[in-house]
Order: structure tokens, then C-alpha cells, then sequence
């Protein structure tokens, strides 16, 4: 019983890495090897390794003093003397890794996507536009600007 499931997992484990390293076709467009993508000294993640150098001159130019320290998990830990501050570094922070997931998650929202990947988006751009939420969104931050106004 063992061996059965030792074999099963080496199967497995050998399965999944070929799939991983193969590209794939659907419906006639091709799907890049995942595998290279998530590997950790050539894709994403290795972008994670090194904060922005960058950073502490842009905190420096707040009107504050602000710093982030990055721990061994790279997880950031924010220090401002004002609740202003520490969202403005919490921002940057957020945007340092996601930017390019903030701007396409926004895109695809307003039914902009075929701005970036082409004509193959034109579909999901018409179905987001009829949802409207951009229109939604703009209402709502008018609501609250006029709620503001009174609780002020």
C-alpha cells in the first residue's frame, strides 16, 4: 500500500511539473507556460525581493517624517507621526507591488480592458459598460461630497 502511494505522488509530482513547464492552446489562443511565471528566481515573485530603493527619499519630501521597514517576509511596517502620513506611505507601499493589478482591476471595472489586450476584450468592455458602474461610482462620491458637507 506504501508503494501505491508513493508512486501515485511521484506520478502526480511529475504530471503537474510537465503541465506547469506546457503551453497551452484553447480555442485557438495560446496560453504561455504557468510554470515560468510562478517560478521564484525568474517570475513574479521575484520582483517581491528588493523594495524600491527610491522610497525613503520620497517619504523624506512628506511633511512629516515617515519610514517603512521591511522584515525578512518582506512584510512592511509603517511608522508616521500622522494618520495622514502613514496612509499616504501605505499607498505607496501597496502600489509598489500591485500597481499593475490596481490600473487592470480599475480598466476592467469602467469596460476598459480592450484598451490594453485588443479587440478580443471588446465583448467584456460592453457587458461592464452596461452595468455602469463607473457611473455608479461617480454617483456615489457625489453622495457623499453632499453628506460631507452636512456633517462638517
Amino acid at each position: 500500500m506504501k508503494f501505491i502511494k508513493l508512486v501515485l505522488s511521484v506520478l502526480a509530482s511529475l504530471v503537474w511539473i510537465f503541465s506547469l513547464n506546457r503551453a497551452f492552446k484553447i480555442d485557438g489562443n495560446a496560453l504561455p507556460p504557468i510554470g515560468k511565471f510562478l517560478s521564484p528566481s525568474l517570475g513574479i515573485w521575484k520582483n517581491i525581493a528588493n523594495p524600491d530603493p527610491g522610497f525613503k527619499s520620497l517619504v523624506s519630501n512628506l511633511p512629516a517624517e515617515g519610514s517603512v521597514y521591511f522584515d525578512d517576509r518582506m512584510v512592511p511596517h509603517i511608522f508616521a507621526s500622522s494618520i495622514k502620513d502613514a496612509y499616504f506611505i501605505q499607498g505607496y507601499v501597496h502600489a509598489m507591488h500591485r500597481m499593475w493589478q490596481m490600473d487592470f482591476s480599475t480598466r476592467a471595472a469602467e469596460g476598459r480592458i480592450s484598451e490594453i489586450i485588443g479587440e478580443k476584450a471588446l465583448e467584456f468592455d460592453k457587458t461592464k459598460r452596461r452595468k455602469g458602474l463607473k457611473e455608479s461610482a461617480l454617483a456615489s462620491l457625489e453622495n457623499w461630497k453632499n453628506i460631507q458637507k452636512y456633517m462638517l
